[in-house]
C-alpha cells in the first residue's frame, strides 16, 4: 500500500500537464479512445479539449479526421506551433462553447473523472449547443471500507493532529494505491454516467459503520491495484451551467484563468 498526498498549491507541467511523468501510457489510452470513435467522426468537425500541446489532435489528424485543438494555455500554444504545425490551435477556455463543431472530445476523461476536475461544468455547457460529447460514457466506483492498516498509519497522539488528519482524509487530499484485498468490510458502488445527459450533481455519502469513503480515481486491471482519493466526510458537488469556474492549474497560467458562464473575461 502506498500513501500519496498532493498539496493544493502544486502547479507543474510535470505533475499533471502535457509533460507529466508517465504520459506515454496516458497517450496510449487516449489514442485507443480515438481509435474507438474514429469511424463515428468521419465527415464531422471535431474539437479536442483541453488539448494541451496538440499531441492527440495531431494523432487524430494523421487518421484523416477534421479536428481542432482548444486550450487556454499560451505556453502550450507556443509548443504546439513548434512541434505540431499542422494543428489548428484555438487559445480559449473550453468552458465556453463555440459554434461550428459536431462533437467535442474531452481528452482528460480517458483517465480522470468529470466531478474531480472542472470537466463536468464544460460538459453541461457544451450540451446546450447540441454538440455530441466524447467519450460517451464514464464509469467509476465508490469504495467504502474499514482498514486497521490505515487506522495505524494515520494515528496521531495530539488532538490537534487528530483534527488535522481528519480534515485531510475528508477533502480528497490523500491518495492511496492499494490492492482492495487489503481492505476490510469493503463495499463497492459502481456508477455509470451518460455524458450526453446533464451532470447536475454528484453526491456520495459515507456509511456510519464504515470509516473510509473514497472515489476510485484509477483502477488497474493488470495488477489489481486501485488509486483511491479519500473523502471520509462524503463527496457532494453541484455542476450547473453558467457557474464561475477556475481551471485546474495543470499548466501554470491556468491557475488564474476564469470564466463566468458564457462570458469570456477580457483584460
Amino acid at each position: 500500500m502506498q500513501i500519496i498526498t498532493y498539496p493544493s498549491d502544486r502547479s507543474s507541467m510535470a505533475d499533471s500537464g502535457p509533460f507529466q511523468l508517465g504520459n506515454k501510457r496516458l497517450f496510449e489510452l487516449q489514442k485507443t479512445a480515438v481509435d474507438q470513435y474514429k469511424d463515428e467522426w468521419v465527415n464531422k468537425k471535431g474539437l479536442f479539449a483541453p488539448g494541451g500541446v496538440g499531441r492527440l489532435t495531431n494523432y487524430a489528424l494523421s487518421l484523416g479526421l477534421d479536428v481542432d485543438c482548444m486550450d487556454a494555455s499560451s505556453v502550450c500554444e507556443g509548443i504546439c506551433k513548434q512541434e505540431y504545425p499542422s494543428v489548428n490551435y484555438i487559445k480559449a477556455n473550453y468552458m465556453v462553447p463555440l459554434h461550428g463543431y459536431d462533437y467535442i472530445f474531452f481528452e482528460d476523461l480517458v483517465y480522470t473523472l468529470p466531478m474531480i476536475s472542472s470537466v463536468a461544468h464544460a460538459i453541461n455547457n457544451w450540451q446546450t449547443m447540441m454538440v455530441q460529447i466524447y467519450p460517451k460514457t464514464k464509469t467509476y466506483s465508490i469504495y467504502r471500507f474499514n482498514s486497521d492498516y490505515l487506522d495505524d498509519y494515520f494515528y496521531q497522539y495530539e488532538e490537534t493532529g487528530v483534527k488535522y488528519i481528519r480534515n485531510l482524509l475528508s477533502n480528497g487530499t490523500v491518495n492511496i494505491w492499494l490492492d482492495p484485498e487489503e481492505l476490510q468490510e469493503l463495499e463497492i458502488e459502481s456508477i455509470d454516467l451518460d455524458l450526453n445527459f446533464p451532470l447536475p450533481k454528484f453526491e456520495h455519502l459515507p456509511k456510519n459503520n464504515l470509516k473510509y469513503t473514497a472515489i476510485a480515481y484509477t483502477e488497474s486491471r493488470k495488477d489489481k491495484s486501485v488509486r483511491l482519493r479519500l473523502f471520509n466526510a462524503g463527496f457532494s458537488k453541484n455542476f450547473q451551467t453558467n457557474q464561475e469556474v477556475i481551471l485546474p492549474p495543470a499548466v501554470p497560467e491556468r491557475a488564474t484563468y476564469r470564466t463566468s458562464g458564457w462570458i469570456q473575461e477580457t483584460s
